[in-house]
């Protein structure tokens, strides 16, 4: 795959990236994996953001999954890639549930060792409390877990969640959390 990269990207880089963004939005899971583990080969090209941001915010979990790593590395190497991400991650609050769950985890992975985006994406995911479907609300609870956020509003959101939710599931995760963080 790298190497088919690698003469592709010979070709006029225009007509590259959109071939490339087709292939990203319409190809199946084993292409999707294959694409997010090769994608360092692509960090000097125009469209790696967003091709990032769409394995991201992909439903296939192991595709996510390889894109989070990814993400991480990227930030070591450019920390300026950082608002970037952030901002295009902040476009799919309105997204489906799978990208609503994956949004949690990529605000975890943009914010991992920066005190100022984890301030920026705390009340996000706050907001993400509120989801009506209990497997956003348990991946969001999951990645406060993750941020090690114990401000006064991540208390305030976990304890009014536990007084109302009614999935059990849900609340015994947020029990789990607000006793973490508390």
């Amino acid at each position: 795959m790298r190497r088919y990269i690698c003469d592709v990207l010979s070709l006029d880089t225009g007509r590259f990236s959109d071939l490339f963004r087709s292939l990203v939005e319409e190809s199946n899971f084993r292409v999707k994996v294959s694409i997010a583990q090769h994608l360092p080969v692509l960090r000097t090209m125009s469209f790696y953001d967003d091709v990032l941001v769409k394995l991201t915010m992909s439903g296939f979990f192991g595709v996510r999954e390889v894109a989070l790593k990814e993400i991480e590395n990227c930030l070591k190497e450019n920390e300026s890639k950082r608002s970037i991400l952030f901002n295009q991650f902040l476009t799919y609050q309105k997204g489906n549930c799978y990208q609503r769950q994956a949004l949690a985890y990529a605000f975890v992975a943009v914010s991992k060792g920066n005190e100022e985006y984890t301030t920026k994406a705390t009340p996000n995911l706050i907001l993400m409390l509120d989801d009506p479907i209990s497997n956003v609300r348990i991946s969001t609870l999951i990645a406060l877990g993750k941020l090690h956020s114990s401000s006064q509003d991540v208390k305030f959101a976990l304890s009014t969640l536990l007084k109302n939710e009614h999935d059990t599931d849900v609340h015994n995760i947020a029990e789990q959390i607000y006793a973490r963080i508390c």
